[in-house]
């Protein structure tokens, strides 16, 4: 589900709400989930086994969706999606 958040993000953005709302997803699990793909998870690997410092587009994306999180939610009313 967040592959395909994520790609709606950049190619329909007008399909995002829609998605959202017709999909019933635990926004709070997703959030998460975003949250912790946009750490080391998506990070190139370095020498040593380390983790590189450079942001994948995976990493952009997901930093991009979290950027917007709160505005993009508060659109939203709670009745719709959480209700």
């Amino acid at each position: 589900m967040l592959h395909r958040l994520l790609w709606l993000q950049e190619e329909q953005p007008y399909e995002v709400q829609d998605f959202l709302l017709k999909t019933h997803l635990n926004i709070e699990q997703l959030r998460l989930v975003a949250q912790a793909l946009a750490g080391h998870a998506l990070a190139p690997a370095g020498e040593n086994g380390s983790t590189k410092q450079d942001r994948t587009e995976e990493q952009k994306a997901v930093d991009r969706l979290l950027a917007g999180w709160r505005s993009l939610f508060a659109e939203m009313s709670g009745s719709t999606l959480w209700g």
